[in-house]
């Protein structure tokens, strides 16, 4: 006789679970957001004074690196100045870059990178030279059913700033303004010369703002001259126009002219 061992199959039945993908390409999904999903780039001018038309353009660039299957890269923004300012202080705008409206079509993290790219007059408004980048940070839902992603941000250095993620993601580029002023000296020659009379000139710029006025003429002069103002000078009265300090800034690439219009004689 001999021992025969039986053995049974037995079927057993698995159920199919859709679960969320884990690297492979599946069809490009809206994730859940945690903690915000937009980044506010803020525009600050240092010692802004008089009246700022300036528009800053910025650039949105997707890192060669990042996992294929990303849209919805948010749009490149801009900021515009169009303001006067009667003192001297500080100037800020800001601008949103908005990633909610993107989707992705696998877990990973995928970089952007956010520069400021042109100013519409960049002698006197330099562009920044800072890169900052926003990090999406795409990862599987913990019920698997789908796509969770955070936001967080680099500076320049590709340090991570956790301070500014999620709703805080926030930062800034800036720039100092280049300013300068303006000299003018009058003189008188000749054996007839008289170094007492006053002598006044129409004073024209190319902007409108008001600058100090300083000079230690005895012609009777105001303490600030705009546009269109006369200014009276002697022989060998000298006179500064917008000093360089608070209130009294000239942006570069002023054009301005004196004109001799008449004298106290």
């Amino acid at each position: 006789r001999s021992n025969k061992a039986i053995i049974t199959t037995a079927a057993v039945a698995v159920a199919a679970t859709t679960i969320a993908p884990l690297g492979n390409v599946f069809a490009a999904t809206a994730p859940t957001w945690t903690g915000g999903s937009s980044a506010t780039i803020i525009r600050k001018i240092p010692n802004a004074y008089g009246t700022i038309n300036n528009t800053f353009g910025y650039t949105v660039t997707a890192d060669a690196g990042n996992p294929a299957g990303a849209t919805g890269v948010p749009a490149a923004p801009s900021i515009v100045f169009n303001d006067s300012y009667t003192t001297q202080g500080e100037a800020s705008k800001t601008a949103t870059v908005d990633f909610s409206g993107m989707q992705f079509e696998r877990v990973g993290d995928y970089s952007y990178a956010i520069a400021e790219s042109s100013s519409t007059n960049p002698t006197v408004y330099p562009v920044s030279g800072d890169t900052y980048t926003a990090v999406v940070s795409v990862r599987n839902n913990n019920d698997l059913t789908g796509f969770v992603a955070s936001l967080y941000i680099k500076d320049s250095d590709g340090n991570k700033l956790t301070a500014f993620s999620g709703a805080n993601s926030e930062f800034t580029f800036a720039s100092t303004p280049a300013y300068t002023n303006i000299q003018v000296s009058h003189t008188v020659s000749g054996n007839a010369a008289d170094p007492s009379i006053c002598f006044s000139y129409t004073f024209a710029a190319s902007t409108n703002d008001s600058y100090v006025l300083s000079t230690e003429s005895t012609c009777e002069n105001n303490d600030t001259i705009k546009n269109g103002d006369v200014i009276k000078l002697k022989h060998q009265d000298t006179a500064t126009i917008g000093l360089v300090r608070a209130g009294s800034q000239i942006p570069v690439g002023t054009t301005y002219s004196f004109t001799k219009v008449g004298s106290d004689a």
